[in-house]
């Protein structure tokens, strides 16, 4: 998950690791569109914390709404988990 949510300006996205593995971690917007890739290549195994500041991947700031963040492996497996931006 992350924390806060709803957050403002920027929310921070937990992940847990069992072993060292290959993740990806984007958002997408409530459209299915891209907004931002936060993470791709590899972790150790543990408990990470990545930050999302609220811009898209052209350093814009995203409107208020509601966003996915995906966390995908090379192991085929993906969560999503919903967020709220709010201004």
């Amino acid at each position: 998950g992350n924390y806060p949510n709803p957050f403002n300006p920027s929310t921070t996205i937990a992940l847990a690791l069992d072993q060292e593995q290959r993740v990806k971690l984007e958002v997408f917007d409530a459209a299915g569109r891209l907004v931002k890739e936060l993470h791709n290549g590899t972790l150790a195994a543990g408990r990470h914390n990545i930050t999302w500041n609220g811009r898209n991947s052209r350093g814009m700031q995203s409107a208020s709404g509601i966003y996915f963040a995906r966390v995908s492996n090379d192991a085929g497996l993906t969560q999503s988990h919903r967020m709220m931006l709010v201004k």
